[in-house]
């Protein structure tokens, strides 16, 4: 278990490096959505519908940013919101790669638990996650969704609208 876990921490940050750098360079697949990943975008996009707000269209990069972060806090167990460990300037690359405005460039909600609809529950049950949920400004999202095999799963929504 414990070689996992390292292996986990080396892979996210391996990714969150290259991309720091080399921010459209990225491994084969890696922005891909994950079912699971599709499957948070489709919720949080029926339910910014039900409330007469625009839907968003998944970017890839943001995928792998929210990815790698989902991946980081399970390994770590605990939250970690981007802000408190990415730079300025890698949460700009981002924003660029993204075609995000940069300023205000992202929003993060994040979240831990046994499924995606308790995840959304919770956001919305949240006043400042329910209002990044249905910003209208927002016009990009990325997913990212860890399952760590121990029945929680681990999410990380980036937001962003466009330049």
């Amino acid at each position: 278990m414990i070689r996992m876990t390292l292996r986990r921490r080396m892979l996210a940050a391996s990714v969150v490096g290259a991309l720091a750098f080399l921010p459209l360079a990225q491994p084969a697949g890696a922005g891909h959505a994950t079912t699971l990943e599709k499957q948070l975008r489709k919720k949080i996009n029926a339910y910014r519908s039900s409330k007469d707000k625009p839907t968003l269209k998944m970017k890839d990069v943001l995928v792998t940013k929210a990815r790698a972060q989902a991946e980081q806090m399970a390994a770590d167990d605990q939250f970690d919101p981007i802000g408190d460990h990415s730079s300025e300037r890698e949460l700009t690359a981002y924003a660029n790669a993204a075609n995000c405005d940069t300023a205000p460039f992202l929003a993060e909600i994040i979240a831990a638990e046994a499924s995606l609809d308790r995840i959304i529950e919770g956001w919305k049950a949240s006043r400042p996650h329910n209002k990044t949920m249905l910003k209208k400004a927002w016009e990009r999202i990325g997913t990212g969704v860890f399952d760590d095999g121990d029945g929680t799963l681990w999410a990380v929504v980036l937001f962003c609208s466009t330049k």
